[in-house]
């Protein structure tokens, strides 16, 4: 049974009359923001909400007194409310949305389907991909990465792909469809979806997606049937075409991606990475965390990095199968550079008031992007970064374990073998090398026999020789996934250690 959704609506009319017992998700709680029944009003503000709906002007009043409660994005406001500049940049601290209230049942809606539920997304990969016989082209498939054609694809469009598996989707939500593709000049796309009722094999609706409308996430409406979604890619005209993952999610609208708060960023190759950035309780420091390699796409170490009260920024990498270890064009690592940059200085926080971190995958992000930063600390566990040397790995020490690092291998870089794997090495090196970590505490934890990346903490001893960063190290024995559960204790261990000693939150853990 799903958890009922705690509304406390704060006005001067209670919408319960309007809902007509409509409300079946949610547990509605009515506060008369214009009654003086104090005793009443204590216990109801005494509670936790998921949600807090001011829907009057007398019901801002409440706003200093709940602010301490109120979750990042769960406080929605009457958009025709008269707002003062210090209630204004309340609002602003818990990232409110300013809502028309006109229809309380479309409220309702919102809530219980935009605000609720856990985050969903996926994505249909290449191992799925079925070409037409008809297309007598060229034909490549690069990994998860994408398949790559080069031919004649038709004077009109016709069906040149499509995935071979029906996705369920659910009658109640909105979904978000995100395609990887490049195309040349003569080359244009539609993606197609068939619905089919489930439990049948009746196409209910047919709908066209013109390329034209694919720059930015495509919004699937509900079909008020639960159904199975059926895509296939058409093509018209000469030329190449390149086709990587379709990317589906539970769409939360204006409100977020995959969460609300959450965003997503795309680079001009289609590229994406997704952030959610958390104000918490705006003291230091701000504790930025990058997902590990995850082929369910969504965020990572949200109820870790909340349960330390500071502000934080998670960080994903839904790319290629798992993740593409936060590499790609300048334009999507000065982006991620930016984000980080523009957190702190949104919360007045300078960079020996940051603390970057992650675990396997997401070490790699920390590491790097924490050579940008005179960061107070860097913690991480499980170190992968010499990506090439994971690649090479794939073949005899690790033979079948991580055939993903082959995709990264390819779609970072486009030179002979043995380059390649000296280059995409060097992509780490050359900025952790010229970083400035001589303020900055380093806490990395590493398998022994790690068979992933063996040498990273001790080419990291070797870079910091004659540097003066301060690093504590832990070795556990077992190779890269045989002990997850005490290189993440020891993580959050660590991290606790910190906020204490540095920042005064909390209390010292020991090691």
């Amino acid at each position: 049974m799903n958890k009922l959704i705690n509304v406390l609506q704060i006005g001067n009319k209670d919408w319960q009359i309007y809902l007509n017992g409509e409300n079946k998700k949610t547990n509605w709680i009515f506060l008369n923001s214009d009654e003086n029944d104090d005793e009443g009003k204590i216990d109801i503000l005494s509670k936790k909400f998921d949600i807090y709906l001011f829907t009057s002007q007398s019901s801002l009043k409440f706003l200093k007194e709940l602010f301490s409660s109120i979750p990042s994005y769960h406080l929605l406001y009457n958009s025709n409310l008269l707002i003062s500049n210090d209630v204004s940049q309340l609002l602003k601290i818990k990232k409110s949305f300013s809502i028309n209230i006109e229809n309380p049942i479309e409220i309702l809606n919102i809530i219980e389907n935009d605000f609720s539920g856990k985050q969903l997304g996926a994505k249909l990969d290449l191992n799925r991909v079925e070409i037409s016989s008809d297309f007598k082209g060229k034909i490549a498939f690069n990994g998860h990465v994408n398949v790559s054609l080069d031919g004649f694809f038709g004077e009109r469009f016709s069906q040149l792909l499509l995935w071979q598996y029906n996705i369920p989707f659910d009658k109640q939500f909105d979904y978000e469809l995100w395609p990887e593709f490049e195309t040349s000049p003569n080359v244009s796309i539609e993606l197609r979806i068939s619905e089919i009722k489930q439990q049948s094999s009746n196409v209910i609706r047919t709908l066209t997606i013109p390329q034209s409308k694919l720059n930015s996430p495509f919004i699937l409406k509900s079909s008020d049937q639960d159904i199975y979604a059926f895509f296939s890619i058409y093509a018209h005209g000469s030329g190449y075409l390149k086709i990587g993952p379709l990317h589906y999610r539970k769409s939360r609208h204006s409100f977020g991606q995959l969460i609300v708060g959450g965003r997503r960023f795309s680079d001009s190759s289609r590229e994406e990475l997704l952030t959610y950035f958390d104000p918490g309780d705006l003291r230091p420091p701000l504790n930025v965390y990058f997902s590990g390699y995850r082929t369910a796409e969504g965020f990572e170490g949200y109820p870790m990095m909340k349960s330390l009260g500071s502000p934080f920024l998670l960080i994903a990498d839904p790319r290629i199968e798992g993740g593409s270890f936060y590499l790609g064009s300048e334009e999507l690592e000065r982006f991620l550079h930016k984000k980080i940059s523009n957190c702190l200085k949104e919360l007045d926080f300078k960079a020996n008031q940051l603390i970057l971190s992650g675990l396997s995958m997401g070490s790699f992000g920390a590491l790097y992007y924490g050579s940008d930063f005179k960061a107070d600390a860097i913690i991480v566990g499980k170190p992968l970064i010499n990506l090439g040397n994971i690649a090479k790995n794939e073949k005899l020490v690790r033979p079948g374990g991580f055939p993903t690092s082959l995709d990264i291998l390819n779609f970072l870089t486009n030179d002979n073998y043995f380059d390649r794997i000296k280059r995409l090495n060097e992509r780490f090196w050359k900025k952790f090398n010229q970083a400035d970590l001589n303020d900055t505490r380093l806490a990395i934890s590493y398998m022994l026999n790690d068979d992933y990346d063996p040498t990273a903490y001790r080419d990291i001893l070797a870079a910091l020789k004659n540097k003066k960063t301060s690093l504590i190290g832990k070795g556990i024995p077992g190779r890269h996934n045989d002990n997850s559960q005490a290189i993440n204790d020891w993580f959050i261990r660590q991290f606790k250690n910190i906020l204490a000693a540095d920042f005064q939150r909390g209390k010292k853990n020991g090691r």
